[in-house]
Order: structure tokens, then sequence, then C-alpha cells
């Protein structure tokens, strides 16, 4: 049965890993937990960022699709308007 590890324990292995530089086998040492658990805790951390990173991006993308839409929208107006103007005179 694998052992289960408080989870300061395990906060405190990746802010070791993280903002101390420490590596994963360091880390392991310091805190008495197994490679392999350290290992599994930086990559589940690692998805979790990036899963956050990808949501940022895609509020982003949508913010800006939404900014560009509207700009499109008035420059669809502002051509029909001008092309109203310009058959008026000839």
């Amino acid at each position: 049965m694998p052992k289960i590890y408080p989870l300061e324990v395990k906060n405190l292995v990746l802010a070791l890993i993280s903002s101390e530089g420490v590596s994963s086998h360091e880390a392991a040492v310091q805190t008495g937990t197994s490679y392999s658990t350290v290992r599994r805790w930086v990559r589940e951390a690692n998805i979790a960022v990036a899963a956050n990173k990808n949501k940022y991006i895609l509020k982003q993308l949508e913010s800006r699709l939404k900014d560009v839409s509207e700009e499109r929208e008035v420059l669809k107006r502002a051509a029909i308007i001008f092309a109203k103007e310009l058959s008026k005179t000839y």
C-alpha cells in the first residue's frame, strides 16, 4: 500500500523545487519522501499550471475575438454609409 503524506509535505516539496531550485531527488531526501512520489507531485503540478495557463490564454483570445468582431461590425456600417454618400454624388 502506498504511503500517504500530509498535504503540508507535498506543499513543502513543491515549494523547495519551484522556489528554491532544489532538485526532485534532493527534495525527496530532505523531506523523507520517495523520489517517485515527488516526481508524480511535480508532474501533477506542471499539468495544473499548464491547464490554468491554457484557460487564461483561451479567455484572452475570446476577449480579443469579441473586440475584433465589434470592430468589424463598425467598419461594415461605416462602409455602408460611405457607399450611400458616394452613390449620392454620382
